[in-house]
């Protein structure tokens, strides 16, 4: 059956933004649906930080009474099923999201623009860039808030008078009054203040205040300094050894680098969802922290697989105008018949785009034989502008051999087709 609508040309299928563990798993499971038969999406990551989000940090873990998995082991078992499955990874910040129309317009700070159909916005409180490299150099406010004197107690207890920056937003003036007196005036204190909100009045006693944001942190082996992003544009350079940064401000009130006013949002600015992660916008999405429910490495992992299910099958929906047989995700009531087939024949002004590399397109068409002459050229203009319609008129392939090549393409998940 024909699709209903007819779109201009777009990159990607699915944006996610944020490579956290709801960022991996919502990536992941537009990707790859299930073992079986299932339309992959094309998808693609955006996250300066790389892979991993706050869940390869030191305290993050998966945890229950009687065991705990380290935050980088369980991010190892999703970087590798990103790596084999191929999925693109930019290392940018995404910093202005146009979500209104059919067509998602993403914008990066690197420059670039990328159009996809469906987003996924999973960054967490706020976005990381290097700080996996200084570690050592970095508290934050995590465990229960009577942990915050000892650790407070530890962050100032540096020799000789140093800089000390503490990163938070407009709730970080509770803790303004333990700084003070954890650092009994032996170090100059600089608060940076990163937040949504308009106006942040901090207490007088606070000491300097910037209103801005981190973009990097430097130093040769061990942290030197931060660059930051002022709020009026100015870029400055901040000598420190030593970092705070207030997790328990953002999960008060979580950071957005791009304008999200078109998203409905709690009022603590968390962003609203249903119960199949879709935002107050057709085709956007939410999961993990951002949402404002448990902070949890758990619920996150779970939030992201919903939320990859549910835009994969909005895309579904869109392109094939029927429901995704997802059993046994998704169980349907639906006659099963002889000859019954999950996956409906795509419609001709569908366009196929390859979603592995040339060697394992190679290795892929290998395995299929048929007409490699036909095949081969195929593969090579499988880029999601050409619909099958435009490849029949190449007459590499005919009709029959062109569909029972691209099904052959979909078990193997390396084809997705756009609209």
């Amino acid at each position: 059956m024909p699709t209903k609508f007819s779109y201009p040309p777009y990159d990607y299928d699915v944006a996610v933004i944020g490579a956290g563990p709801a960022g991996m798993t919502a990536a992941i499971r537009t990707r790859w649906v299930k073992s079986y038969k299932a339309v992959p999406c094309s998808t693609v990551i955006f996250d300066k930080a790389g892979l991993g989000g706050l869940a390869k940090w030191r305290s993050c873990m998966l945890t229950g009474p009687s065991f705990h998995l380290m935050g980088a082991d369980v991010v190892g078992r999703f970087r590798k099923d990103i790596e084999d499955l191929e999925i693109p990874l930019i290392l940018s910040r995404v910093i202005k999201l146009e979500m209104d129309g059919a067509i998602k317009i993403i914008h990066t700070d690197a420059g670039e623009t990328i159009r996809t159909l469906a987003v996924i916005i999973a960054t967490g409180f706020r976005s990381l860039c290097n700080e996996q490299d200084y570690l050592k150099q970095i508290a934050i406010t995590y465990m229960g808030y009577e942990f915050f004197e000892e650790l407070l107690n530890n962050f100032f207890s540096m020799e000789g008078r140093q800089t000390a920056l503490i990163v938070g937003n407009e709730f970080t003036r509770n803790l303004v009054d333990l700084i003070e007196a954890c650092n009994r005036g032996r170090h100059a204190v600089i608060y940076l203040i990163d937040s949504n909100a308009a106006d942040t009045p901090f207490p007088a006693a606070a000491g300097s205040v910037l209103p801005g944001k981190i973009i990097r942190y430097e130093g040769q082996g061990a942290l030197e300094g931060v660059r930051v992003l002022l709020k009026g544009g100015e870029e400055r350079f901040i000598p420190c050894k030593k970092v705070l940064l207030d997790y328990n401000s953002y999960e008060l009130s979580p950071r957005y680098d791009f304008d999200s006013a078109a998203l409905k949002k709690d009022a603590r600015g968390f962003i609203e969802v249903d119960r199949e992660m879709q935002t107050s916008l057709p085709g956007v999405y939410a999961a993990g922290d951002v949402t404002g429910l448990y902070a949890t490495v758990g619920r996150s992992i779970g939030d992201g697989i919903v939320a990859g299910f549910s835009a994969y099958k909005r895309l579904f929906k869109l392109k094939f105008n029927c429901e995704p047989c997802l059993f046994a995700y998704a169980a349907q009531d639906v006659k099963i018949t002889p000859g019954f087939k999950d996956l409906p024949r795509p419609a001709k002004n569908l366009r196929p785009k390859l979603l592995v590399s040339a060697e394992n397109a190679a290795r892929i068409a290998a395995e299929y034989g048929g007409k490699r002459n036909g095949i081969d050229a195929f593969l090579s203009s499988c880029n999601g502008v050409k619909t099958i319609t435009e490849h029949l008129k190449d007459r590499s392939l005919e009709e029959n051999e062109l569909f029972d090549f691209i099904e052959f393409l979909l078990t193997k998940k390396a084809v997705a087709l756009h609209l």
